[in-house]
């Protein structure tokens, strides 16, 4: 009985989807934005800096809040790549991995956040 189990549990593993997860520079990110029309876009800062200047199309989700995985949920959808990107790439890092947990496979997490993609001169929305 136990060698069925734990059979079992090895078949359930194997067949789970695998997540990809990955730290992309300014100039990938720039590519999947222009290239990849089903990519979403998640911004995990805080209101006041969404405000201040955020990707265009991209969906706030604020890291930290104790509701963040149930509004990643409802916003986003697993089925679809994900730019996750904060301000330098902290909070966008700890979400791109609750959200790997949350079953999304197609992860990318933007290696210096918004700073970064500005200081490359890349456009933000106000």
């Amino acid at each position: 009985m136990k060698t069925v189990a734990v059979l079992m549990t090895l078949l359930v593993v194997s067949c789970a989807p695998v997540a990809t997860q990955r730290t992309i520079s300014v100039d990938t990110a720039a590519n999947l934005v222009a290239e990849q029309p089903e990519l979403q876009i998640l911004d995990v800062r805080r209101p006041d800096e969404y405000i201040a200047g955020h990707l265009k199309g991209a969906t706030l989700v604020t890291w930290g809040d104790t509701d963040f995985e149930k509004q990643a949920l409802t916003k986003i959808s697993r089925g679809k790549p994900v730019l996750v990107y904060c301000r330098s790439g902290r909070r966008s890092t700890a979400a791109t991995e609750s959200l790997a947990g949350l079953g999304f496979t197609k992860l990318h997490n933007l290696e210096g956040g918004i700073t970064a993609w500005q200081a490359a001169g890349k456009p933000v929305v106000k």
